[in-house]
């Protein structure tokens, strides 16, 4: 997650550049048809075509990066990862709104934003007895990311108050995205017209109060009881720590396991 100046196309290219700094190409980028991030791939485009035909720069072109834009007005076309940018920003400005941020402690705020984000199951490992997923970490990073407390600092320690101020930040913003992101996924397949029900063997996340910041709850159905219509109505969860009974409107499956959802 990279923090932006401004909204000109100049500074869109040098937050795109950090990123790659530090991660790499991408081999692909998706985006809607904002008039910057257009006007970002003509400019690079334009530079690459102007590197010349020498084999290194042959070779940087033909591992440009390619650029999918979606169709103007149609927002909805970009699925999951549309609607989860929509929630973030809107978590993010209601969080941050009243707050006054240095350069320093924005940057860190938003480096645990991306830590929470990119700690978010996936898929599960359904042979790892322990209930592990597999997250945005491992794939970047080849290994999983363990969240640090938010509780570290005495509150009345003065000379750690802009850290302070920026773990209770993340906090505040894993509770608020935590409430939006299970809705959201239990949504996403508001264009389908056939759903079927949740089943015994299915790994699920499900929401409650009180969880501290990365700590997903997180099981698998181990038996699902249906109501008067033949539908699941409730089902109970094993997880790390025992078994729990959960309404249907209460869990939802993870994010890279959309397509079992659907009939």
């Amino acid at each position: 997650m990279q923090g932006k100046h401004s909204l000109s196309i100049d500074s869109f290219l040098m937050a795109l550049s950090r990123f790659v700094n530090r991660r790499g190409s991408p081999k692909e980028m998706f985006s809607d048809r904002g008039s910057k991030f257009v006007g970002a791939e003509l400019e690079l485009r334009q530079f690459l075509k102007s590197l010349g035909y020498d084999p290194v720069n042959k070779r940087m072109i033909a591992h440009g990066i390619e650029w999918h834009f979606n169709p103007p007005y149609s927002s909805h076309r970009g699925g999951v990862w549309e609607r989860q940018i929509r929630s973030i920003r809107r978590v993010l400005s209601a969080v941050s709104r009243e707050q006054v941020l240095t350069d320093e402690s924005l940057s860190t705020f938003l480096t645990d934003v991306e830590r929470i984000l990119n700690n978010r199951p996936l898929v599960p490992v359904y042979d790892d007895p322990d209930l592990e997923v597999l997250t945005p970490s491992h794939l970047l990073l080849l290994r999983g990311q363990i969240e640090l407390p938010g509780n570290m600092v005495n509150i009345r320690d003065r000379y750690t108050r802009c850290w302070r101020q920026g773990q209770v930040l993340a906090n505040t913003f894993w509770r608020r995205w935590l409430k939006e992101y299970i809705p959201l996924l239990q949504l996403r397949h508001k264009w389908m017209q056939n759903r079927r029900d949740f089943r015994v063997g299915d790994f699920v996340l499900f929401g409650g109060k009180g969880q501290s910041r990365g700590n997903w709850e997180k099981g698998v159905i181990v038996y699902a009881r249906p109501g008067s219509d033949g539908h699941i109505r409730d089902v109970l969860v094993k997880t790390t720590s025992g078994t729990v009974r959960r309404d249907l409107r209460r869990i939802c499956l993870l994010e890279g396991v959309e397509d079992s959802y659907v009939l």
